[in-house]
């Protein structure tokens, strides 16, 4: 990597990685055995029982009682789950050095196998439960999921390692927040059972943040300038959503639909987004990195400033965003959710 001004004092690119990977593995037991982990099996009707009827009938009736505005959440989450062959193929190519074989040995490269390997139950729980509860479209859902596949994912994190870090701490701590907002509501609708899924989803969230924030952690003490530039681009550029570019086929801005939603609903707001901002500038001591060039002092006094400033303009911005044209979903067989 070229020696500017703006990272004269990291070190070289490989070297970086190679400290990474010593990183990354020491914090491996963050990830879990696989017959430690949950299955989505564990949590959904066992149609292997003789009383699979009974199950699943009392499966259903549980669920009948869940609004539609959480269903679009819990769809919107579900989809953005689905879509983790973008995330691996994402991580997988950050940097030269990667698992850009699919098999390498190193600890990024186990690391990032094994957060997929976790992660992809995430997106068959959740699809198994809608497809049983019969509440929601579930080929719409599907051909959303196809969409979003074949539109490509871009977390505008310029394939650094850097950005890329910076922005799965950010996401994971999105993701818990979603999943634990839908199962708090879910439990106050009486589905135990969606609270229970959630609730195991969003705790595999809340070991791989953990992990995420601690590389980050570890990058800003090796690499200070550049790592303190890499989060001030972050955070101005703004962390889109990894679902951003889902369409239904139909409604070409169903995202932003979901997400008026999904913040009328509490689930997941403007508050949230600040929070997790506050929450990080605050976990990595923004304030006291010693950064050397003039470049990231300036994007130190930047980051340390912001989440102040996003938390003020928070509530105007959520009572704009809330607002959304009423229209037919086609997830939910066209029913209408109003504003």
């Amino acid at each position: 990597m070229p020696r500017t001004p703006e990272n004269f004092d990291s070190l070289p690119r490989a070297e970086i990685l190679r400290e990474l990977a010593k990183a990354t593995e020491a914090h491996a037991s963050l990830l879990l055995p696989v017959d430690k982990c949950w299955q989505p099996s564990d949590l959904l009707p066992d149609m292997a029982s003789e009383a699979w009827l009974d199950q699943l009938t009392e499966f259903r009736r549980v669920a009948r009682h869940l609004p539609d505005d959480l269903l679009v959440t819990l769809v919107a989450n579900m989809i953005t789950e689905e879509a983790l062959p973008s995330y691996h193929a994402w991580l997988c190519n950050l940097e030269d050095g990667f698992d850009k074989s699919g098999i390498g040995s190193n600890g990024i490269a186990n690391w990032i196998r094994g957060w997929v390997a976790e992660e992809k139950r995430h997106g068959d729980v959740l699809a198994r439960y809608l497809f049983a509860t019969g509440r929601v479209d579930m080929r719409k859902v599907e051909q959303t999921v196809h969409h979003l596949l074949r539109n490509g994912f871009d977390p505008l994190t310029d394939n650094n390692i850097f950005q890329g870090f910076i922005y799965t701490s950010f996401q994971e701590r999105a993701t818990f927040i979603s999943h634990s907002g839908v199962g708090r509501l879910a439990k106050q609708y009486g589905d135990h059972n969606l609270a229970r899924i959630c609730d195991h989803v969003a705790g595999d969230e809340v070991r791989h943040e953990r992990a995420y924030e601690r590389f980050v952690g570890f990058l800003f003490e090796i690499a200070p300038n550049e790592c303190m530039l890499s989060l001030e681009k972050m955070l101005r550029s703004t962390i889109i959503m990894p679902s951003r570019r889902m369409t239904d086929g139909v409604d070409e801005d169903i995202f932003t639909l979901f997400s008026s939603i999904t913040q009328r609903n509490g689930i997941y707001t403007t508050s949230d987004y600040a929070q997790i901002m506050d929450h990080l500038v605050r976990l990595w001591k923004i304030e006291k990195v010693g950064v050397t060039s003039p470049a990231a002092k300036q994007a130190q006094d930047f980051a340390s400033g912001l989440p102040a400033r996003y938390l003020k303009l928070a509530q105007r911005a959520e009572a704009r965003l809330a607002k959304f044209t009423p229209r037919p979903i086609s997830w939910l067989f066209q029913r209408v959710v109003a504003n």
